[in-house]
Formats: structure tokens, C-alpha cells, sequence
């Protein structure tokens, strides 16, 4: 077994306190496994060379990997020896300024840009990392592109806003919601319903222009000509025939309207689903997304009818007997769906990885830029904790 930490990290007794303290637990917690199972014990072979291999010419890097967030604070002072052949003073270590996070990024691009052309490295020989990805990942997915460099984002995509998704979810609302507009056009506007947006463009004028909405309305053929249409009677007819077929698609859906028991609900909510063909229509977006070569679009679509299945199980096991108002079942369906990631893996080999410091493995880079090195994000802030602390558990278990 391999660990990464300091010698005398196992003789502080204020683990939680020290850098390695992770490490120092899973070192006892092994300790205490092989005991138990009466294994033998080595002894340990410590690798202490100052500076570390990769350093060793290096030394403004192995002063910071030294003392980092270390106290107190020891300034750097440039050896006369040991240092790189070739390399200029401060050169292994440069810091830059930005106004904004696109700011930064493109200053990063135009870096990357130079170690390429210039200097010979390959895209993957470089990294870009940060303590909060979501505030970059929107930029950098519109700045690599533009200066040309393949990028891969190390990051899970969430699926809340996905058109699977958001069909399921509005179908639910407009029926919690008694067939508001809102609910009703967000549910046409999800581009799963199989309806032509022309039709459906044409049905949102008349309900827009007769005020229609409540289910009693839309269970009833409609008869009145707005202004605008002029007695139209093949416009008419073709809106009805839209107005059914909306009904049709939310038949399953309908009799949850007062609540049920929380696995009834569950499982209309899977007739909804396995009613209208979703599955294959899911496979014909994966299909598009891989003709465009989109791989991140086709790893999500096709995973997502499997999590969200996997989710519905969830729900059903968990509030079996459990009475629910749609309401609330809406609530409990969109905080599984926001847990609910996709991971992508890259498709290239020669790529730029932009990933976040406490997720992302990085192996055999040469150029790293650290990106929005901000106080409280980088080390991160505290975030409010609980009514107990952690040693407070810890003691509370031990007790």
C-alpha cells in the first residue's frame, strides 16, 4: 500500500487539524483491519527525498509543494544552484491578474496557444484546474472552441433541464396545476410530445384568445371562433384534433389529479412514460447527437431512461404507503431528478482536460494553469454546517 503524507503526520494527535489527516485515518483504519485478520506487518519504507523526483530541478515547485498553505509562511528564495538549465528566475511559477473569469480563461487559451506552437507540447500535456468549475466551464465551453484547442470538461452533467426530464415534470404540473396556460404550454413547449410546433403555435393563439384553461375546458370539444378565425372550420377541427390528442397524452395522469398513495402515483407516472413511445424517441435524439459527433449529448441520452427509472424504484420503495398530494410528489420527483449526473468520458487522446481540483486525476502534465485562486474558493470557505459538528458525531458514536 502506497500512502502520500509526511512522517510525522502519524505522530500528531490533532488529526483532524493536519493536512494528511485523511490519509492518516485510512493508514489506521488499515492498521487496525490487518490486525484484526491477524496479518503480518511490514515495516514501512518511507521516501523522503528533498526535493521529490519530479522537483529535483525544479525548485521554486518543490518549495511550493513544500509549504502550501503551510504556517507560519516561509518567503522563496532563489538558489544559486539546482535550478533547471535554461530556465529564466520565477519562470517554473507565473501569476496573472484578470478582471473577469472569461478574462481569465482567455488569457489561459492564448497561453495554451503559445506553449503549442511554440514550444512543442502536446494538448495533453497540459491542464487547467479550479476551485469552483461551474463559474468556468459556461466560458470555457465557448473560449476553447473559438482558439481551437480540444478541451475535455471533467465534470458530471446534471439533467435538470433536459427535454426527458422537463416532459415529465410538466405533464404532472399541468394536471397539479388544473390545465393552467402556463403548465399547459411549458408541457407542448418540451419538444417530446410528438406535436408539430405549427399545431401547437395555433392551439396557444386560441387559448390565448378565448382565456381557456381548467380541465373541464379542455375535456370538451371547442366550439367558439376567436375574431381572428373568422369561422374557420378546418382550423377549428385541426385545433380539437390537437386538444385530444394532448388529452390522450396525459390520460394516464389525469386520476393523480387529488393525490394518491405515493407508489399509485409512481407508477402512473411509468404508464405516462412507457405510453408514448419516449424510450425510442430518446434513442433517436442519442442517434442525431452521435452524427454530430456530440458524445457528451449521447452519453446522457443514453443513460438518462435508465436513472430515471432507477429513480422512480427509489421513490416507490421509499414511500410505499406513504399518501401524497401531486404537489408534493412533484417536489419529491425534481429533488431526485437535480441528484440525478451523467458521466462523460473523453472521446480524443490529445486534449486539454479543465476539471475541478478536488475531483479531477491528473497524470504526466507538464504545463497546469490554476484558475480562480480567489479567497474563499481557493482553499474553500467553510460552508455552514449542521446542528453538530463532526467531532461532535464522532465523539456521539464513540459514546
Amino acid at each position: 500500500f502506497a500512502f502520500t503524507m509526511e512522517r510525522n503526520a502519524l505522530e500528531n494527535t490533532e488529526e483532524d487539524m493536519q493536512l494528511f489527516s485523511l490519509t492518516v485515518k485510512a493508514y489506521r483504519s488499515l492498521e487496525r483491519i490487518a490486525a484484526k485478520a491477524k496479518v503480518a506487518r511490514g515495516s514501512d519504507v518511507w521516501l523522503e527525498e528533498k526535493p521529490v523526483w519530479r522537483y529535483r530541478n525544479k525548485p521554486a515547485l518543490a518549495h511550493l509543494e513544500r509549504h502550501i498553505f503551510r504556517y507560519p509562511l516561509l518567503p522563496y528564495t532563489e538558489p544559486e544552484t539546482g535550478k533547471e538549465e535554461g530556465k529564466e528566475e520565477g519562470e517554473e511559477i507565473a501569476l496573472f491578474t484578470a478582471d473577469f473569469p472569461r478574462e481569465e480563461l482567455r488569457k489561459v487559451c492564448l497561453w495554451i496557444r503559445r506553449l503549442v506552437k511554440e514550444q512543442g507540447y502536446a494538448y495533453r500535456d497540459i491542464a487547467v484546474i479550479c476551485g469552483d468549475l461551474e463559474r468556468y466551464q459556461a466560458y470555457a465551453e465557448e473560449l476553447f472552441p473559438l482558439y481551437e484547442i480540444p478541451a475535455f470538461v471533467d465534470s458530471n452533467r446534471k439533467l435538470v433541464l433536459n427535454p426527458f426530464t422537463e416532459y415529465i415534470k410538466s405533464g404532472l404540473a399541468v394536471v397539479a396545476k388544473n390545465f393552467s396556460y402556463d403548465s399547459v404550454m411549458h408541457f407542448l413547449r418540451s419538444g417530446l410530445t410528438g406535436i408539430e410546433p405549427e399545431k401547437i403555435d395555433d392551439l396557444e393563439n386560441y387559448i390565448l384568445a378565448l382565456g381557456i384553461k381548467g380541465k373541464r375546458r379542455w375535456e370538451r370539444m371547442f366550439v367558439r371562433y376567436p375574431e381572428y378565425m373568422k369561422n374557420d372550420m378546418e382550423a377549428l377541427e385541426q385545433i380539437n384534433a390537437t386538444r385530444e390528442t394532448v388529452m390522450e397524452l396525459l390520460a394516464e395522469l389525469l386520476p393523480m389529479a387529488g393525490g394518491a398513495d405515493a407508489e399509485k402515483l409512481t407508477e402512473a407516472v411509468y404508464r405516462f412514460v412507457s405510453a408514448h413511445g419516449l424510450f425510442e424517441r430518446l434513442e433517436d435524439y442519442r442517434k442525431q447527437f452521435a452524427a454530430r459527433g456530440d458524445f457528451a449529448g449521447e452519453k446522457e441520452y443514453a443513460q438518462i431512461y435508465r436513472y430515471f427509472m432507477e429513480l422512480l424504484e427509489q421513490i416507490s420503495a421509499l414511500l410505499a404507503g406513504e399518501e401524497v398530494s401531486l404537489e408534493e410528489y412533484i417536489k419529491i420527483l425534481e429533488a431526485g431528478i437535480s441528484e440525478i449526473t451523467v458521466g462523460v468520458l473523453p472521446q480524443e487522446v490529445d486534449y486539454v482536460v479543465l476539471g475541478d481540483m478536488e475531483r479531477t486525476r491528473l497524470k504526466d502534465i507538464k504545463a497546469l494553469f490554476f484558475v480562480g485562486v480567489n479567497n474563499g474558493i481557493i482553499p474553500k470557505g467553510v460552508a455552514g454546517g449542521g446542528m453538530i459538528s463532526d467531532i461532535d458525531r464522532e465523539f456521539l458514536q464513540a459514546s
